[in-house]
């Protein structure tokens, strides 16, 4: 809301000093549809709000929901490099596999 100031260093008489200080405390005392009712039409134009989500959004909140280590693919793994059976060619073309259908 614009600053009003002191409505008497404007020049006007004491009496019109407390109309306008009246007619202000009134207007500010109302509520917000009380004073857009008494606007002009054509200055209440409200536009329409939208919000959209992305797929790196949806994905990210997939993310989010799973849990951060999977403990048995851990010990999985840890077992199967005590042995030395981790690094095989059957299992580096299982990884090939599998990246090349997520790129799909």
């Amino acid at each position: 809301m614009p600053h009003v100031g002191n409505v008497s260093s404007v020049g006007l008489s004491s009496s019109s000093s407390i109309a306008a200080a009246t007619a202000v405390r009134r207007f500010v005392g109302t509520s917000t549809a009380d004073r857009t009712a008494s606007a002009p039409a054509e200055a209440v134009v409200r536009g329409e709000d939208r919000v959209e989500v992305s797929e790196t959004a949806r994905w990210m909140s997939e993310l989010r929901s799973m849990p951060d280590v999977r403990a048995d693919k851990v010990a999985e793994a840890r077992a199967a490099i005590a042995r030395g059976d981790f690094d095989s060619d059957e299992r580096l073309a299982i990884a090939i596999e599998r990246m090349a259908n997520d790129l799909d």
